[in-house]
């Protein structure tokens, strides 16, 4: 998988000339073909955020690196909005409270008296819609209240100017829906092809 991604990313960012690997077809891939220069790691958002304010000195070896975030859970997993909320404030993963709630089981009071860490937002339903819209690939996809009813339609269209609750997507309350997040690293591939190769030269176990 971590070759298919490189190998996928690389075409889209156009290969150095020297680079010998043959180019993959991908007779989709024109939805994300834009002018701007490709970015994979908004899921990462936060820990960018970090890295720009306290930038650290990047070596010619370290600037190929990257990282992959897994998101895994036995339920399905709930519909997250990638939108900007306040103008002092940059693009961040959103969850509406209202699904929140549900998968949750609790009302809204309980939850923000349970949890008063975990950022809850009100963005008016029209922005979150003009957002939503641009931001995703997919226009079917595109209704952050997709799935309801003709006349649960028409009462959102009447409530259009009101005001819709989210909640930031951060990885407690990813593990409190009940998903688990892995994180690969190019480091963690090293060290076990490291571990392989004193297998091999030794021929003796690794531990477990």
């Amino acid at each position: 998988m971590k070759t298919f991604l490189t190998e996928y990313f690389t075409d889209l960012e156009v290969r150095n000339e020297p680079d010998s690997c043959l180019p993959w077809d991908f007779y989709s891939s024109s939805l994300f073909e834009m002018d701007q220069e490709p970015c994979w790691d908004f899921l990462l958002l936060e820990q960018h955020q970090e890295l720009e304010e306290n930038p650290p000195v990047k070596t010619e070896q370290d600037s190929d690196k990257d990282c992959l975030v897994f998101e895994f859970s036995s339920e399905p997993l709930l519909p997250c909005f990638h939108v900007q909320v306040s103008l002092t404030q940059g693009f961040c993963n959103w969850f509406l409270l209202t699904d929140v709630l549900k998968r949750l089981k609790m009302s809204a009071r309980i939850f923000r008296a349970r949890y008063p860490h975990l950022e809850v937002v009100s963005l008016s339903r029209a922005e979150l819609r003009r957002q939503v819209s641009v931001s995703q690939v997919s226009s079917a996809v595109a209704s952050p209240f997709r799935g309801i009813n003709k006349e649960e339609k028409d009462q959102e269209e009447d409530e259009e100017e009101g005001l819709v609750d989210l909640v930031r997507c951060v990885p407690e309350l990813q593990r409190l829906l009940g998903s688990s997040i892995h994180i690969l690293q190019e480091d963690d591939d090293e060290d076990e092809e490291e571990k392989d190769k004193t297998l091999t030269n030794t021929g003796k176990p690794r531990s477990r």
